[in-house]
């Protein structure tokens, strides 16, 4: 038998790591990776769905401290403990809300070129642990990013909508009716939008829109 198989629960908690608030960094009384105060004082968006030219949008929080540094380290310093604690967030969300369950969701994908520049897709590992909760399939490889654009973030709004156009294909025909796509951030609907128009000439008759937070108030 290990030395470990040999521990008592008493001496496994003092040598196991205990858990801390991923925001004040105080401990917490049970696992887990927020403290109550802090969930209380987050930016929940308290309203309904809006509309995203197209789609029913659902966002769970305002892009506002610390929402907005959770999402920078979870999405370029692979913080991925980050990624869990806003995917657990949003699913909170989610249940608060009267939304229809889709049939499967599909993340925003990266191109193959930022893909593996970062490592992974910061969009579909929100929708692994979203899926996993809802029951909801997530498909990740119907729809790919078949033109290397640039950063929406670090365009003018003036400049995204051609910056977006064409950036999706579809590798295969979608069979579904009720599709989620789902990004981290919405900010002025350009990428979603091009993407649920191209479901839709794919006879997608429903697409919802989850996003963690929103940068502008709609």
């Amino acid at each position: 038998m290990s030395n470990l198989c040999r521990l008592n629960y008493k001496q496994l908690f003092n040598i196991c790591p205990k858990p801390i608030c991923l925001l004040c960094h105080q401990s917490l009384p049970q696992f887990g990776r927020i403290c109550t105060d802090c969930l209380s004082q987050l930016p929940w968006i308290e309203d309904q769905s809006s509309s995203s030219g197209c789609d029913k949008l659902w966002v769970a929080l305002d892009y506002l401290s610390p929402v907005d540094q959770l999402i920078l380290g979870g999405k370029f310093s692979a913080r991925l403990a980050n990624l869990s604690l806003l995917a657990e967030l949003f699913i909170q969300y989610w249940h608060t809300q009267k939304i229809e369950l889709p049939e499967v969701i599909i993340p925003v994908p990266l191109h193959a070129q930022r893909l593996r520049e970062r490592g992974y897709n910061q969009a579909l590992e929100l929708a692994k642990i979203i899926g996993r909760s809802l029951q909801v399939p997530v498909d990740f490889s119907s729809v790919m990013r078949s033109k290397a654009t640039q950063a929406q973030a670090s365009l003018p709004a003036r400049l995204r909508v051609k910056n977006i156009r064409h950036a999706f294909e579809l590798t295969r025909p979608i069979a579904y009716s009720r599709v989620a796509l789902l990004d981290d951030v919405f900010t002025t609907g350009n990428t979603v939008r091009e993407l649920s128009q191209l479901l839709r000439t794919a006879n997608v008759a429903n697409v919802d829109v989850y996003c963690i937070a929103r940068t502008l108030h709609l």
